[in-house]
């Protein structure tokens, strides 16, 4: 009889489960793991989201962020690709749409979607194969800051995410905030004591602002703090030598990994010509014109401000040189920086 209504209420536990949130896994492909990322919103009834895939070309990271769209039939579940919204993808994106049917399974707390998935090409003209394989899902319960939510952060895109049990509310986007607020305790306030009757009250002190705060102290505020302040100290190593015939030479810089707040300072001969930067999957651009008084023989130096949370201070710079596109993965700590040589070619 236990086991008939187990039976019974597992589908219905199945069809009133709550899909929206945060999910993470893989695509399964020919041996080739891919990981993979969801997050599924619910408007009226409606499940929409966006997922993220990273692959690997030549050891760098290719990202590519979709809308999606899916739907919930008797705990079966349909997700369907939509259009490419971000992709720092190094060759000629194909328009390529995912479709898959995942089997929700639920145990205790624990939920996971996995199942088959097929690609279908959208390019008439140049038709890319067809890929299949096995996705595999499980929903995170706790805050986390994975690369699709920063991105999708820095793209102004959290705002659209609702979850159905959350009042319709937007996702939060301070959610290392909401960690740190999670693991700490509140303290009891302490009791008042009562002045004694004869006691004159204290005049309230005024608040002391804070520029004369900061003089009293000797300290500078944040914002004045030179950037790459200790670079005479740290030893500049030269990890490659880049050619160029370009009079203007486009930078791209990305974070290599995991987006742990690595920030870094572009320092040109000796000149900061980008401040501590932030680096994000969307890359930070910057132009160096190469003008006569420059010589022919450059050194670019990326300083780290910070060594993030994962240490070392990781990265990766994109040279662009009108055809040509090096790609430079480098790291930094707080005795040692990595630079480049950018060489002007003879005619």
């Amino acid at each position: 009889m236990r086991v008939l209504l187990v039976l019974v209420l597992l589908p219905l536990q199945i069809l009133s489960q709550d899909l929206t949130g945060l999910w993470t896994g893989m695509l399964q492909t020919d041996g080739t793991d891919l990981p993979y990322e969801i997050v599924i919103s619910n408007e009226n009834g409606n499940l929409t989201g966006y997922s993220l895939t990273i692959f690997n070309i030549d050891g760098i990271e290719n990202v590519g962020i979709k809308a999606i769209r899916l739907k919930n039939k008797n705990g079966s579940v349909f997700i369907e690709d939509e259009k490419l919204i971000y992709n720092n993808y190094v060759t000629t994106s194909r328009r390529v749409k995912l479709l898959g049917e995942m089997l929700l399974r639920v145990h205790d707390t624990v939920a996971t979607l996995k199942g088959p998935f097929r690609t279908r090409s959208l390019d008439f003209r140049e038709k890319t194969p067809s890929v299949t394989g096995i996705i595999t899902l499980q929903r995170l319960h706790t805050p986390t800051e994975t690369k699709l939510i920063s991105t999708l952060g820095e793209m102004n895109l959290l705002s659209t995410v609702r979850f159905a049990k959350a009042s319709e509310a937007p996702i939060k986007t301070d959610i290392k905030k909401d960690v740190a607020a999670a693991s700490t305790k509140p303290e009891k306030p302490a009791r008042k004591k009562r002045p004694p009757v004869d006691e004159p009250k204290k005049e309230k002190t005024p608040p002391v602002p804070p520029v004369v705060a900061a003089a009293e102290n000797k300290k500078p505020p944040p914002d004045t703090v030179k950037a790459a302040a200790d670079i005479a100290t740290r030893k500049t190593e030269v990890i490659q030598n880049v050619f160029f015939k370009s009079d203007s030479l486009i930078l791209k810089l990305y974070d290599h990994g995991v987006i742990d707040g690595d920030t870094v300072s572009l320092v040109l001969n000796g000149k900061v010509i980008a401040a501590r930067q932030r680096l994000m999957g969307k890359p930070i651009v910057s132009v160096i014109h190469v003008t006569p008084d420059l010589g022919d023989s450059l050194l670019l130096v990326m300083y780290a401000e910070n060594l993030g949370t994962l240490p070392p201070n990781t990265g990766l710079l994109v040279v662009q040189d009108g055809d040509n596109r090096y790609e430079i993965r480098f790291e930094g700590t707080k005795q040692k920086s990595s630079g480049i040589l950018l060489t002007r070619k003879r005619k």
